[in-house]
């Protein structure tokens, strides 16, 4: 409690977090009359009552699992934080926190929608750099980084997922072929970036709006938006990819 009194003078806020909930379920459930509900509200209340005593007006237990953090009070710690914390702290902690929920999945989802929005103006607008090769004016090693930096952030990168097939147990190639539609981060070049671009220029060319070519010059405002347009579809498209492939493999690590 000394530590909570030295973090309550400095205004911060503080946590209880009660950890291996289910090896403490494995040993109760020899019991008569034995229910998971009642044993968790037991334990909960426990804690509860001896911060009480020990001064704590109105303490919060949060009652996580050893080995799923989709299981208890994980997802309401969670959100808990994300609220509770200022929007830099809390988009640090999007970011950083594994992909172990559909729920962590789609925060950090969000977070990159945002993200790529900047990403496509400054490359079309403030970055522009003609590319090689294409009709296109865009900064690819912008491009090329924050690509690389969607796939950290999902866990699409060999320390992650030898990471995490070490703490579900199983063979990391078990769990690199759940990645099906998206690349990995060290596979993310200016040539992979110039090749998606590429993929997309037909569809924006599409969209060119009907003037004569005299007046149409990729490097002027109307060839900038086609630009803007034409980037900001292909990183979506992308973090859609990332995003099916991280929940492919949450589904992995989740069967039996």
């Amino acid at each position: 409690m000394q530590i909570k009194d030295w973090w309550k003078q400095k205004l911060k806020k503080f946590y209880y977090v009660r950890t291996k909930v289910d090896a403490s379920l494995d040993s109760e459930r020899r019991r008569q009359n034995f229910t998971e509900e009642n044993t968790l509200e037991k334990i909960r209340r426990y804690f509860v009552d001896n911060l009480i005593e020990a001064g704590e007006s109105n303490p919060r237990v949060f009652l996580i699992s050893k080995w799923d953090l989709n299981m208890y009070d994980f997802p309401l710690l969670y959100k808990t934080l994300v609220d509770d914390l200022d929007d830099l702290k809390s988009y640090a902690l999007i970011e950083s926190m594994p992909g172990f929920s559909r729920e962590i999945l789609k925060k950090k989802k969000a977070a990159m929608d945002s993200l790529l929005h900047k990403v496509a103006f400054l490359s079309a607008f403030k970055e522009a750099i003609p590319v090689p090769g294409l009709p296109l004016v865009c900064d690819i090693s912008l491009l090329e980084e924050t690509m690389r930096y969607i796939c950290e952030v999902f866990g699409s990168n060999e320390f992650s997922l030898h990471r995490l097939a070490h703490w579900a147990g199983m063979p990391f190639d078990e769990l690199r072929s759940a990645i099906k539609s998206s690349p990995m981060a060290s596979q993310i070049t200016p040539e992979f970036v110039t090749d998606l671009l590429k993929k997309f220029l037909d569809r924006g060319q599409q969209i060119t709006p009907d003037v004569p070519d005299s007046e149409f010059k990729w490097d002027n405002l109307m060839g900038r938006k086609l630009n803007f347009t034409i980037v900001s579809v292909m990183l979506k498209s992308f973090l859609q990819d990332v995003v099916e492939d991280a929940e492919n493999v949450q589904a992995k690590v989740a069967q039996p």
